[in-house]
């Protein structure tokens, strides 16, 4: 076990990590397409990372990953962003399954080939937006796989629940629709509707409520195997080490002080500069960082 944890920590110190400045790549490659990024509104982007914003009401668009990760020692959720600044392409995947992710990622492609590169404005530059893209997604894809693979009981569950609620929702359409044209004919009748014509509306009716719910009981099954899905898949992402959790300030200063103990061992006089644009933050703000007691 000690083993598989060293592992994992030297895989996540050796991922890829993203500034800030990618995120908004990935916001302006998207407005660049669709002319707005109609859920930047629901995000509060800072130094730190990215943020639900507070004015925000909806349990579903509050959603972020760490509210999966429920083991002892993980940070309140309350007290992270969605995702940090600096991310890793897991940590951005994490971010894409549910929640206001799940409206961006609809804007990136589709789970299964996405990302979409030829329909977003990127330019040549962009070749880190391009990049943490393309590991996101290779990452989401990598995670259902596993899911299937290693955890099937609650891919099976969400996927037998969800075929359930989706056979139930239309049938009850079907019921509906044809209540609605026997009440119809019955209605028209007027005085020449039978017994037998009310009994035979009265027998749909009884049918559609059954259906309806029949069908409320299978979302509420439909909505836990999807919260089981969602939780393994999301702790598979962020796999307990390193690359679960977000940095805490203290380690997050750590870090910086080692990057610029690095960089003046390399002798680069414009280590701050260097250290700053990789945190996709000014000078100033890394100085503060580092400053804190």
């Amino acid at each position: 076990m000690a083993g598989s944890n060293r592992t994992e920590a030297a895989r996540a110190e050796s991922e890829p990590r993203y500034s800030g400045s990618v995120f908004e790549g990935i916001c302006e490659a998207v407005a660049g397409q669709l002319g707005e990024a109609y859920w930047k509104p629901l995000l509060r982007i800072d130094d730190r990372g990215v943020w639900v914003d507070p004015s925000v009401d909806s349990d579903d668009l509050r959603w972020r990953p760490l509210i999966e990760i429920d083991q002892p020692g993980s940070p309140d959720p309350r007290d992270e962003p969605s995702f940090p600044f600096p991310f890793t392409a897991p940590q951005l995947a994490a971010f894409l399954v549910d929640g206001v992710g799940a409206l961006v990622r609809a804007d990136l492609g589709e789970w299964e080939t996405g990302p979409d590169l030829q329909s977003l404005k990127l330019g040549v530059e962009d070749t880190k937006v391009k990049e943490a893209l393309r590991s996101a997604y290779q990452a989401l894809r990598e995670a259902d796989k596993a899911m299937r693979m290693h955890h099937k009981g609650p891919v099976a569950e969400y996927r037998r629940s969800k075929e359930t609620a989706d056979h139930l929702r239309a049938a009850r359409e079907r019921a509906q629709e044809e209540f609605q044209a026997k009440a119809q004919r019955y209605h028209s009748k007027g005085k020449r509707a039978t017994k037998a014509d009310a009994e035979d509306v009265a027998a749909v009716r009884s049918k559609v409520k059954k259906l309806a719910d029949a069908c409320r009981q299978a979302e509420e099954e439909e909505l836990a195997g999807r919260s089981a899905w969602r939780t393994a898949i999301v702790r598979y992402l962020l796999r307990a080490g390193d690359r679960a959790v977000p940095e805490s300030p203290e380690q997050r200063q750590q870090r910086l002080r080692a990057r610029v103990a690095e960089e003046k061992a390399k002798g680069n006089g414009a280590f701050l500069k260097t250290i700053a644009e990789e945190e996709g933050i000014s000078v100033a703000r890394l100085k503060q960082i580092l400053a804190k007691r």
